[in-house]
């Protein structure tokens, strides 16, 4: 077995559970978890910053430290069904805001072109600008809760599917570190 593989075998392991957990219990009512839409800016193909969104969940009550879980959403075809656009992403909403009520605090970005800052073509499947966007929506979301008094650990989990996994995978191979972010 290759030394990736068992990286991209966990990120499906985590996926699968994550799937059989929701459908066997009571998902978490909603409104109990607090869910903020950020932008942020991050590269552009070219380089030149463009503007791109996301969603952050948090949880509910408590003083942390909370562990920092970032996924990665799958192949999205129009930028109206992406994470910002709450309304049209219940399904992932309701699985994420689980992670969130267990004491996680979740992000989730639109990448670029896609979501309620898309403004410009999605560069689909272009490994750098999904790492880097997925990277500054950490970022961004780091800041929104130091900036909220929200504590965070130091613990980083990364999980996605379909094209998530890919994303996932570009953020593991960029050797981005939880010092980096």
């Amino acid at each position: 077995m290759k030394a990736g593989s068992h990286f991209v075998s966990f990120i499906l392991l985590v996926s699968l559970l994550s799937i059989i957990c929701i459908k066997k219990r009571d998902i978490q009512e909603p409104g109990t978890v607090n869910m903020y839409q950020l932008t942020y800016e991050t590269p552009g193909t070219d380089g030149t910053l463009v503007t791109a969104s996301g969603v952050v969940f948090v949880p509910p009550s408590g003083t942390g430290p909370y562990p920092l879980l970032s996924c990665q959403h799958g192949t999205l075809f129009s930028r109206k069904v992406a994470p910002s656009y709450t309304d049209s992403y219940p399904e992932t909403q309701a699985w994420l805001s689980e992670f969130a009520a267990k004491g996680y605090v979740v992000v989730i970005a639109d990448y670029i072109g896609l979501g309620k800052a898309g403004k410009s073509r999605h560069p689909n499947f272009h490994t750098e600008t999904e790492a880097t966007s997925a990277r500054d929506m950490i970022r961004a979301a780091r800041k929104f809760c130091a900036d909220r008094g929200i504590l965070l650990g130091n613990n980083l989990f990364l999980a996605g599917y379909s094209q998530g996994g890919h994303v996932t995978t570009g953020l593991h191979l960029a050797g981005l570190s939880t010092a980096s972010i």
